[in-house]
């Protein structure tokens, strides 16, 4: 069993040689039946014709190829396709995944030097991440990296679109989208106030704080999540904000505000009744996310919602797609995954109430043969001194999107 394990490194970098080389390609072209002059068998002599490598080394790869059913060998020289071989020509889904996970193995293979020179630090900051240590800082992010190098971008964006295909369902139909589609009652119900005002507690009320007109702030979108929520709830009570990164383009939206917005600099929106971080705070290292949630809390009122959309791993029994995910961030991107606790601990830790978290369904691909125990998560939080959630109590009064209980 354990040398099963140590071995796999040298299959995918076999496999990564001969997709490099098209090698795949040149057998099916080789022993296609419909092409001229074309037989069920190939020789290596002609693979090295047509890869422009050299025999000895091309024979090396088809043996090692054959002991993975990939190919067949017939003879001491001879092969001929299988059923698996189509599956690693040019451009499919297999290849491209090959290119990209034996492209992270050069990060990878170096992480025992990484850690003894940091003294088994987890990563914490993006400027010092793994891949940096192995290419000494010529990137300052791995997606600037990746955008100078086209192969391996394409091969990256090709393995991980399947991956990142099973989170697509939108927040709002997690979260219950009557809590925002609902009007609030209005901060002077003629009904609820006298009751309030004049019950034997004499409790103090504070005075209801004027609301903002906007009712959600999209913060760091692309635009697509939110131009689906107007699409679905076209009368929602209430204007929807976009707020996009600087140097983003942001197609055409119908009902939506768009306005360029870095979110480590202050909030402009004060007093909205819903700010959403979607799939924003994973990208970064806990202490840049201590900024991000300030802005936002620094922002919002008492009757305000911030709602935090992410995936999340489980807190145990985690799948080794998820780990293999979580590892990769940290090689490339000094960050995590998260579970939902986790979450939890950074919105108190600056100052929020969390409440509720909804939860997607587990993510599986069949035909891909993938799964994943990460679930989307919609976490709900309120300012650590805001009244009550709706939830918390069977008999209330509402002031504003305040809540208060009725002793």
């Amino acid at each position: 069993m354990i040398f099963k394990i140590l071995f796999t490194s040298y299959q995918a970098i076999v496999m990564r040689l001969a997709i490099d080389l098209n090698l795949f390609d040149v057998v099916l072209q080789r022993t296609d039946a419909d092409a001229t002059n074309a037989t069920d068998r190939v020789t290596v002599n002609q693979v090295a014709c047509d890869t422009k490598a050299e025999n000895a080394f091309v024979a090396r790869i088809m043996r090692f190829l054959s002991s993975m059913g990939m190919l067949k060998q017939l003879s001491r020289d001879t092969f001929t396709r299988t059923s698996l071989t189509e599956s690693f020509c040019s451009n499919t889904f297999l290849s491209q995944a090959i290119i990209h996970y034996t492209h992270l193995q050069t990060f990878i293979t170096a992480l025992p030097e990484y850690f003894k020179a940091t003294d088994y630090k987890n990563p914490s900051y993006e400027s010092s991440a793994p891949f940096q240590f192995v290419l000494n800082p010529t990137f300052s992010h791995y997606s600037l990296y990746l955008a100078n190098n086209p192969y391996y971008q394409n091969a990256t964006s090709t393995a991980l679109t399947p991956f990142w295909s099973l989170f697509n369902t939108p927040w709002f139909e997690i979260y219950p989208i009557d809590r925002i589609r609902n009007s609030p009652p209005s901060p002077f119900n003629r009904t609820l106030w006298p009751a309030l005002i004049s019950h034997p507690s004499k409790k103090p009320m504070p005075p209801p704080l004027p609301r903002s007109k906007i009712l959600l702030v999209d913060i760091g979108g692309d635009g697509q999540t939110l131009q689906a929520l107007h699409a679905r709830y076209p009368h929602l009570p209430g204007p929807l904000v976009l707020q996009h990164p600087p140097n983003t383009l942001v197609p055409s939206l119908q009902g939506i505000r768009t306005y360029t917005y870095n979110y480590f600099a202050p909030q402009p929106i004060k007093g909205a009744r819903v700010y959403v971080l979607n799939n924003i705070l994973h990208e970064w290292a806990d202490d840049r996310i201590f900024g991000i949630l300030e802005q936002v809390k620094n922002a919002m009122r008492n009757e305000s919602v911030l709602l935090v959309v992410e995936k999340v791993i489980p807190d145990k029994d985690v799948g080794l797609m998820d780990l293999v995910q979580d590892w990769s961030e940290m090689v490339c991107y000094a960050r995590r995954e998260r579970t939902e606790g986790e979450f939890r601990e950074i919105l108190r830790r600056v100052g929020f109430r969390v409440g509720v978290a909804w939860k997607g369904d587990a993510g599986v691909d069949a035909r891909l043969g993938i799964s994943t125990g990460m679930r989307m998560m919609v976490l709900e939080a309120k300012l650590a001194g805001a009244g009550k959630f709706r939830w918390e109590l069977d008999s209330v009064a509402f002031v504003g999107d305040l809540i208060y209980s009725i002793p």
